[in-house]
């Protein structure tokens, strides 16, 4: 119980060059989370669950093997600061224009596919 009290206040997350292709389901718990990078981890697809991250202002996922976002990620209604860039992304759903606070999106396409 007390580890699960520690992990809802964490506020920072930091991954870089993690060799899982996922983010467990569980992410949406970390109810106070702020800011999430996770960059340079063969990261594959990122669980619907993001959604619940109410309070999340920054989200990093560049570099990457991103090919798709889920549709929870544009409901999230603090999010400032969006980094796509370097991934295995074709297009950009309109869905992003749902991000109000949207300050800072980085973002490449893949030519390749």
């Amino acid at each position: 119980m007390l580890s699960s009290l520690l992990l809802s206040a964490v506020g920072t997350i930091r991954l870089t060059a993690c060799e899982r292709p996922w983010l467990p389901a569980e992410i949406g718990q970390l109810t106070h989370l702020r800011s999430l990078h996770v960059r340079y981890s063969k990261l594959r697809q990122i669980p619907e669950e993001i959604g619940q991250l109410v309070h999340l202002e920054r989200l990093h996922l560049d570099h990457n093997h991103l090919e798709a976002l889920p549709m929870s990620l544009w409901q999230l209604p603090n999010l400032r600061y969006l980094h796509l860039d370097h991934n295995h992304l074709t297009e950009v759903p309109p869905e992003i224009g749902q991000l109000q606070n949207l300050r800072s999106l980085e973002l490449s396409m893949d030519s390749n596919r």
